[in-house]
């Protein structure tokens, strides 16, 4: 096999020890890449069917909420993909294709994709690898299929994360749903979480910038200030709970490389002809781990504004 295997099998043992959800999402960039390398190889042609579904994709757009074991992806040679994994030092164990040493389950399941192709976002992995993964409003759907008729309750923290953090198409998710018991569930849903949000401080969607000496947050750079930018896609949602007579929102966003998850008093929110913002109260994660204000202020934001710059 004519590949960068040394290079894929260097990625991959280099992920011992290393964070479970950093894992996930490098070690199935590793596999993508290299099984897309080998498709064109062998087929002369691009492979068009491969796509990261089930769990880590809920956990992925949940921005770890949703946490999983294993990993499942759809595509479409076999024999290709056996080949692929045969090179990675992968062990079939049943259906599954397992690693000890980096503890990774891979699986691809049977059956077509219960989704649209043309719906695929991609994400990209530290080390630029390109991942296909379902849409939001596909695992969405799956989620709904799973609680109406299998009673599996643990899906309504994925559900309701995945409303709060993403503008979901619901006539497609609707469209995408078999029984009237799950349109019904659906439309309950909205109705719930419509009325939520109207109790909560509305943040744009757009681009916010922190103040590196003081953690605030602005909608636009002052002079005589640093500051380091959140690029565009910020989410923003009610949490489930309030603190300190405070109601709380959750701000995810792109720093450079670096996925930043904020908390903010919304009760601090304010906005006037000359400026908008709010106070950072917390920084709760930084690539899928715990970090403080303080220490995100202090040795992350310097350093990412730097390299930003560059």
């Amino acid at each position: 096999m004519d590949m960068n295997k040394e290079i894929y099998k260097e990625q991959l043992n280099n992920l011992v020890g290393k964070d479970i959800y950093l894992k996930h999402t490098e070690a199935i960039g590793i596999i993508s890449h290299a099984y897309h390398e080998l498709f064109r190889k062998r087929n002369d042609r691009e492979e068009t069917s491969f796509v990261l579904v089930g769990g880590l994709s809920a956990e992925i757009y949940t921005a770890g909420d949703y946490t999983t074991l294993d990993i499942d992806v759809l595509l479409s040679d076999d024999r290709v993909f056996s080949e692929v994994m045969d090179m990675l030092e992968f062990v079939k164990e049943g259906k599954s294709w397992y690693r000890d040493d980096i503890n990774i389950s891979i699986e691809v399941p049977s059956g077509p994709f219960a989704g649209n192709y043309d719906r695929r976002r991609q994400i990209k992995t530290a080390e630029e690898y390109i991942i296909n993964i379902q849409s939001p409003e596909d695992i969405f759907a799956d989620r709904v299929r799973a609680y109406v008729n299998w009673d599996e309750e643990n899906h309504i923290k994925t559900l309701t994360t995945l409303w709060k953090l993403h503008e979901l198409d619901t006539l497609y998710i609707e469209s995408n749903l078999e029984t009237p018991e799950e349109r019904e569930f659906l439309e309950d849903f909205q109705k719930f979480y419509h009325d939520s949000a109207r109790q909560s401080v509305k943040l744009e969607s757009k681009v916010y910038y922190i103040n590196l000496s003081d953690g605030d947050i602005d909608s636009e750079p002052y002079e005589g200030h640093e500051y380091l930018e959140i690029s565009n896609g910020i989410k923003t949602s009610p949490s489930e709970y309030t603190r300190n007579n405070g109601d709380f929102a959750t701000l995810v966003g792109e720093l450079v490389t670096l996925q930043v998850e904020f908390k903010i008093d919304s009760t601090s929110y304010y906005e006037s002809d000359s400026e908008t913002g709010f106070t950072i109260y917390e920084v709760t994660k930084l690539d899928g781990k715990s970090i403080s204000s303080a220490d995100f202020i202090k040795e992350y934001a310097p350093h990412l504004a730097k390299d930003s710059n560059n």
